[in-house]
């Protein structure tokens, strides 16, 4: 999550080299697919948020 809210911080272009290299450097397709959903915000909706922290902490 930290990572996420650096991006903010920065320019389109290092907001791209950030994420491309955390990308290259993930070795489980499943930590791709949540990378990914973290970016999009694309997790079900009506989920809680504090359900997702869960789910992603055990």
């Amino acid at each position: 999550m930290t990572f996420l809210l650096s991006l903010e911080e920065l320019n389109e272009f290092q907001k791209k080299e950030s994420i491309m290299a955390a990308w290259s450097e993930m070795d489980q397709p499943m930590k791709n697919f949540v990378f990914l959903k973290l970016l999009t915000g694309s997790f079900r909706v009506n989920v809680p948020q504090n359900l997702i922290v869960k789910a992603l902490a055990d």
